[in-house]
């Protein structure tokens, strides 16, 4: 039952008070006397007019009163409401509600705040779980990969039959797609957890690219595929950033670019889009012939896990992280990647990175003219790319470049206008590569001409009927002296300054291992791998002296005056952050300032910044490779020359 408001009914009570007082007086009056009973009635009327606007206005009040009472009252700011009548509740009982809210509030939110510190550090734990797992895991396996792969080397540079060298090969090549596969994994799991940071130090950009680009040429040459790259703009000497990781990114598309073509060529390119006082962006684009990509799946490469071919009966093998990799990774050097591809024509991926300058970046390049005018060479290949990139070459060398891709047509240009140095790419179908060799044999070289052979760098085999023959692709710092002691008698004089020397036309230009003056510490628990840097050591003529924890280390140098100590990390009693530690201490002696290089499986940033942080130089991550301990090798001893061993 709804009641009545108060306030309301006394207003409409004067209202009906006033006209029941005017009906009642007014008939009396007339009865009376006509004139009192007409003033009796006015005075009614007016009563009664009085009542009923005082009883409008009392309305409008109340109407106002009752729509501010049902506003605050349900006012959720201080949660007042009615009561189960119906009626608002009084102003002691909300202000009471109205502090139980706000207590209730303040608890929630205190509640909250402990929920989000216990998820901070939880997460923080979390964290610190997975940095520790990818760290225990990065040490466990790379171990003893480190054995098999440095043992496997061991055993390729000894005399072996065929099969034995097939076998050691097939051995070697599967560890290193397992060690791919493993350090694929990590890399994802790191840059997942958000652990990465790029250095930034300075080196040289156009080396970079081209040790990677010989290092998988070998694999091109081996499936007949011609692999090349070509400056479009000069690149500058040197940069700053993360040489590492730009190498694995250079390397996870020139291996996908080798395992996806099967014939063809494949082509790197680089430009610079843009330079000014303080950094450099430099574009590439790597091309390939080989199976390409489905339209449908262009976008998918570039998520975790993801393949191309999905089925149980795939071709290709991987864990589909490569390009996620490499897509993150750019993205840490402000860059960007992207790819066209059509079904069984190739691809091309497109990508970017930014890099700050060096100061020494800005410093000219000196002539690199080598030749007297009017020298020419003649160039037989059938890959357009590579001859694009080799003609570019020999052009700022000074040469006048002639391409040919037809051999019998070559032979015949080279019998009616002979050019200076004939070029000849052993990578041609086998009959006609046969065909042509035979008339090189059979037919005398025209006067003033050469005979230079472009082959794998596998490929160590005599090659009759050349006078010279070099790696391809050729890298311009190998070029150059090649040349020089190939057409000695047609060259201009060495500029100045250079400290190249004429030799025997036929001498190889690959080098021999890398020799070294010196005593090396090898601090290694584990047996295997202690035996495998031991003879890389001396296989480069180093001495070598051996201890198995931190505390030989120590005592070992109390005793021997070493040049130079590869400390492992991980190892029982002392650990190598303990005893390099205690080295800088002057624990051991006078050697407190000998450098000092981690040889270790981790390779997580913490890993390295606690190497450094204790006082090491240098950091070498197993499995260790020839190339990055001959790296580590002239930073810290002095090579040998030939003359000198």
């Amino acid at each position: 039952m709804r009641h009545r408001n108060p306030i309301r009914a006394g207003a409409g009570g004067a209202a009906h008070l006033g006209l029941v007082a005017g009906s009642l007086v007014a008939p009396i009056a007339l009865a009376a006397d006509t004139t009192a009973g007409l003033l009796a009635l006015a005075g009614g009327a007016g009563l009664c007019w009085y009542g009923l606007r005082r009883a409008r206005r009392a309305e409008r009040t109340c109407a106002e009163l009752e729509r501010a009472l049902a506003d605050f009252s349900t006012d959720s700011a201080f949660g007042l409401a009615p009561d189960t009548t119906g009626l608002p509740l009084s102003i002691a009982e909300s202000l009471d509600h109205v502090h139980q809210r706000i207590r209730r509030s303040s608890d929630d939110v205190s509640r909250a705040k402990r929920e989000v510190e216990d998820a901070r550090i939880a997460a923080a734990n979390a964290g610190r779980a997975r940095s520790e797992f990818l760290a225990t895991m990065s040490h466990e396996l790379r171990t003893p990969l480190n054995g098999s792969l440095g043992m496997l080397a061991l055993l390729l540079d000894g005399d072996l039959t065929r099969d034995q060298r097939e076998f050691a090969m097939t051995a070697k090549h599967s560890c290193q797609n397992l060690l791919e596969m493993i350090d694929e994994v990590l890399d994802f799991a790191t840059l997942e957890n958000d652990c990465l940071a790029l250095e930034r130090k300075p080196f040289k950009l156009a080396k970079t690219i081209w040790d990677a680009v010989v290092e998988h040429s070998a694999r091109a040459a081996h499936r007949g595929i011609g692999l090349s790259f070509r400056e479009i703009d000069e690149l500058p000497q040197f940069v700053l950033g993360d040489e590492a990781r730009f190498r694995q990114v250079l390397d996870h598309l020139l291996e996908n670019a080798v395992k996806f073509t099967h014939e063809g060529e494949i082509a790197l390119l680089a430009r610079v889009v843009r330079r000014d006082a303080q950094s450099v962006r430099v574009a590439f684009e790597l091309s390939d012939t080989g199976v390409g990509i489905p339209e449908g799946n262009r976008e998918s490469i570039f998520e975790a896990f993801s393949q191309v071919d999905q089925s149980s009966t795939r071709r290709y093998e991987g864990a589909g992280l490569g390009l996620v990799i490499v897509k993150r990774l750019l993205e840490r050097m402000d860059g960007t990647i992207d790819c066209e591809s059509e079904v069984d024509h190739g691809t091309t991926f497109r990508f970017d990175a930014a890099f700050a300058l060096h100061g020494s970046a800005t410093k000219e390049r000196r002539d690199e003219r080598l030749v007297v005018p009017g020298t020419r060479a003649l160039l037989c290949t059938m890959h357009p790319s590579f001859a694009e990139a080799f003609e570019s070459q020999l052009k700022l060398l000074g040469f006048e470049v002639e391409v040919v891709m037809d051999p019998d047509i070559a032979l015949k240009r080279r019998r009616e206008d002979p050019p200076h140095v004939f070029f000849v790419d052993d990578n041609l179908p086998d009959i006609e590569l046969h065909q042509l060799r035979c008339a090189l044999d059979e037919e005398a070289a025209p006067a003033g001409c050469v005979h230079a052979l472009l082959h794998g760098p596998e490929d160590t085999q005599p090659h009759e009927g050349f006078q010279g023959h070099v790696d391809r692709p050729t890298r311009p710092s190998v070029l150059r002296p090649f040349l020089m002691r190939l057409c000695e008698h047609t060259l201009a004089a060495p500029l100045p300054g250079s400290e190249e020397t004429p030799t025997p036309q036929r001498a190889r230009t690959t080098p021999d291992r890398a020799r070294y003056e010196g005593r090396v510490l090898v601090v290694e628990d584990n047996a295997v791998n202690r035996r495998v840097v031991t003879a890389q050591l001396e296989k480069r003529g180093i001495e070598v002296e051996t201890a198995t924890n931190g505390f030989e280390a120590l005592s070992m140098l109390r005793l021997v005056c070493c040049d130079l100590v590869l400390m492992d990390v991980q190892m029982p009693e002392m650990d190598g952050i303990e005893a390099t530690r205690r080295i800088r201490a002057g624990e051991a002696g006078p050697c407190l300032d000998i450098p000092i290089v981690a040889l270790t499986a981790g390779d997580q940033p913490e890993d390295r910044s606690r190497c450094y942080e204790a006082g090491m130089e240098d950091y070498i991550r197993k499995p260790l490779t020839e190339r990055e301990l001959d790296t580590v090798l002239s930073k810290w001893l002095r090579a040998v020359t030939p003359a000198e061993d």
